[in-house]
């Protein structure tokens, strides 16, 4: 491109002289030298304006050319990246196809309860406060949750529907300066015991809750009952406050 530039300038100049020579008859000799050295110089200067430019513009080019080159060399390196992830997700699925059996297996083994079985129920009292006599069942009148089919709301007592660690969770809400104590039994025999008292400040609301962690065999029962002792008032069974529930741990 400075090669050019030269030309130009040399045509011009040569262009002038011709010119120069033509006309210096007619014209003042030394005025026409000092026009013409004028134009050489705008030249001139148009000339370097027009060299720096493009200096401008071949430093871009290379700047972008090495642009270019880099990303083609990213671009051939996400090539090869995709490629080898191709083959590995082929070489997954080949090993999915010849494992599927296993697979299911090893699915199901990391849970701790047999996913197509699982129990857990909630069943909490509804309606108005009831007064339950001593040795009496907390009637649970209301059914959340019965995975299972486990709990019986006629009899209100849960039935273990298989061996296994269980968890069992029960509430208590009294009101005023009542009084009640409740027992959780499995078959009879005590589990955990329960106690709220009201008082005269506030609303004078109470509510005791015991979780227990047991062993239940197949066709075992779970039930609460109002304790024999203590007992001198009424069961709340407003927002679902007293309650019983329970879930099946893992099996044995």
């Amino acid at each position: 491109m400075r090669n050019l530039a030269s030309v130009i300038v040399a045509s011009c100049l040569f262009i002038n002289y011709v010119c120069f020579c033509v006309s210096c008859e007619s014209y003042n000799s030394e005025q026409l030298t000092n026009e013409l050295l004028q134009e050489v110089k705008m030249l001139r200067d148009d000339v370097k304006k027009s060299l720096e430019h493009i200096d401008i513009l071949d430093r871009e080019r290379i700047a972008h050319k090495e642009q270019i080159q880099t990303l083609e060399k990213r671009c051939s390196g996400f090539d090869d990246l995709l490629s080898s992830l191709k083959q590995e997700n082929a070489r997954l699925e080949r090993w999915l196809a010849e494992n599927q059996g296993h697979t299911n297996a090893a699915r199901s083994s990391r849970f701790i309860v047999d996913p197509t079985s699982q129990i857990a129920f909630t069943a909490f009292l509804s309606g108005q406060p009831i007064e339950i006599n001593e040795n009496d069942r907390v009637p649970y009148n209301a059914v959340e949750l019965n995975l299972g089919n486990g709990y019986d709301v006629t009899k209100h007592e849960f039935t273990c529907p298989a061996n296994g660690v269980y968890v069992f969770h029960s509430s208590l809400y009294t009101r005023g300066l009542d009084h009640s104590v409740i027992q959780m039994l499995k078959d009879g025999v005590l589990l955990t015991t329960m106690s709220t008292r009201g008082d005269n400040t506030g609303e004078g609301y109470d509510q005791g809750t015991e979780l227990v962690l047991t062993i239940c065999n197949k066709n075992q029962k779970i039930w609460t009952i109002a304790a024999t002792q203590y007992h001198t008032g009424e069961v709340d069974a407003s927002a679902k406050a007293t309650s019983l529930s329970g879930f099946l741990l893992f099996e044995l």
